[in-house]
């Protein structure tokens, strides 16, 4: 899709809903537009499957929702990374699965906002076999269910940089030390400034020699 737009992949509960393709859902800029740089918006209550590339990738900003609360049979997954936001930040809500196995469960060049479950919907995983888990320029990662990664499960591009957020029924969440992001460098160019991710997390983490407790 270009310039913007949205799409919604079944009715709620509808598991059997299937986009699939090379990239499951891609926006684009549109040709010869200069100012259209519109983010889009997905809605997943079935399947989303990259079978090449990305599960969902969004080159100027967007919002995806995949699942809804009680309903945790959505699943979006991608041979590179399940959902890939650039340029602009983006938001994920996430209550069913994002899942591969090639790169970052979620990549957000700009930053923004992750939500994976919620207090009464802890089964919402987001997991790869072989990067991070999330990994996102900043912003705030807000973790009821799991989140898995094969190197790290919450890692920022470009910068070592972490700022813990409390518990809100006990001590703070255990602070993990940052690498400075490598592979995000082929995808956006080095910013001038860079904000904190802010990790909350009440669900599990899971990566090698990632959370470091202080």
């Amino acid at each position: 899709m270009a310039g913007g737009g949205s799409v919604t992949n079944g009715p709620d509960g509808a598991t059997a809903a299937l986009i699939y393709g090379f990239s499951g859902i891609v926006f684009l800029k549109p040709k010869g537009v200069l100012s259209n740089y519109s983010p889009g918006t997905v809605t997943n209550y079935g399947m989303i499957n990259g079978t090449g590339y990305d599960g969902v990738l969004m080159y100027f900003g967007g919002r995806v929702t995949n699942g809804a609360s009680g309903a945790s049979g959505a699943l979006i997954s991608g041979s590179s990374d399940g959902v890939d936001i650039r340029k602009m930040a983006g938001t994920i809500v996430n209550f069913g699965r994002i899942a591969v196995t090639g790169d970052d469960g979620i990549y957000l060049g700009a930053g923004g906002s992750v939500i994976n479950g919620a207090p009464s919907a802890t089964g919402a995983v987001i997991s790869t076999t072989y990067a991070a888990g999330v990994r996102s320029l900043g912003g705030i990662v807000s973790n009821y269910g799991t989140i898995a990664g094969g190197r790290r499960q919450i890692k920022q591009a470009f910068f070592s940089s972490y700022k813990a957020a409390p518990s809100p029924t006990g001590p703070p969440v255990r602070r993990a030390r940052w690498s400075p992001g490598t592979t995000a460098l082929r995808r956006t160019s080095r910013p001038t400034s860079i904000s904190p991710i802010t990790a909350r997390s009440w669900g599990q983490t899971a990566a090698a020699s990632t959370w470091l407790a202080h």
